[in-house]
């Protein structure tokens, strides 16, 4: 956040410093407040001297590079001896985690290295993406969206619901368009552009209403034992949607069909008389529409 410069001096001001050098001890804390094993972290260390404090900061390196996601610390060494334990512990500490070793001895000098290396850790601009679609669509309808990107190998087009869930996405493809199954349920949504390169990066995204669609299945109360039950359905349908019969209160099913573009499944009722159970799964899997059936 923005410094406030007389609070941080008088932070500075209020300091009494010890003599002793942590600096693997100091990189450690840094790194785990930015949560460097969840998320990208860069430090800055500035240090005037080599490590006093009982730990390597070559291997305070390593592991922070193996255990990071992305971790980098930058070093200025301030006033220290060339090719001295120190420079030589700090060099260290920068190379293993990919990052630059600068040498200063005064104000000044301090100064620009700060500038150089604030500079070099600045992220990379985003590659330029845009989402052409509707404002508003219907639940469990396709729909398809214009894109402008970089289309890096398997980039994709997400739809995303209002907690973070992904809920449909394909890969962009060639044409600069794509189609996504929209999800059954109404509300507030995004579509996302990610780029699928080391940082999985989301490039651009825009909202979208989907509103509401009726899932509703049309159905005989009772049929015969053995017999072909003719169900009529009322959904936009997609591919891999099917109706499924299965015992009233039981997660599992009997017996299942696709559903066609005429909307209408024909299935054939279980051979044990009882209370049963019609349902209308979206994709395959997610049940938007159910109907109580008996077999006589």
């Amino acid at each position: 956040g923005p410094v406030d410069a007389n609070a941080f001096q008088a932070k500075v001001d209020a300091l009494n410093a010890k003599g002793m050098t942590p600096i693997s001890a100091a990189v450690l804390h840094a790194a785990d407040a930015l949560k460097s094993s969840e998320r990208k972290a860069t430090v800055i260390l500035v240090s005037d001297g080599e490590e006093t404090c009982h730990l390597d900061p070559c291997e305070t390196a390593r592991t922070l590079e193996a255990n990071g996601v992305d971790f980098t610390a930058h070093v200025i060494g301030f006033d220290v001896a060339s090719n001295s334990k120190a420079e030589q512990q700090l060099k260290c500490l920068a190379e293993n985690t990919g990052g630059k070793y600068i040498t200063a001895s005064d104000a000044q000098t301090l100064t620009t290295a700060l500038d150089t290396l604030s500079d070099a850790t600045q992220p990379e601009p985003l590659p330029a993406a845009t989402l052409r679609a509707p404002e508003s669509a219907p639940a469990g309808t396709l729909l398809t969206i214009g894109w402008d990107g970089p289309s890096t190998a398997q980039d994709s087009i997400h739809v995303i619901d209002a907690s973070g869930e992904n809920r449909s996405w394909n890969y962009v493809g060639s044409d600069g368009s794509v189609e996504l199954r929209l999800p059954p349920e109404a509300g507030d949504y995004a579509l996302a552009y990610i780029q699928n390169d080391a940082t999985h990066r989301e490039l651009t995204r825009r909202p979208l209403t989907i509103t509401p669609s009726v899932f509703a299945l049309d159905a005989p109360a009772a049929v015969a034992a053995g017999s072909e039950i003719q169900v009529r359905v009322e959904a936009p349908v997609g591919a891999q949607d099917s109706i499924v019969i299965a015992h009233s209160g039981d997660d599992g099913y009997i017996s299942y069909a696709y559903v066609g573009e005429d909307k209408v499944v024909t299935l054939t009722a279980p051979d044990a008389p009882g209370a049963y159970e019609l349902r209308y799964r979206f994709g395959d899997s997610q049940v938007v529409a159910t109907r109580a059936i008996s077999v006589e």
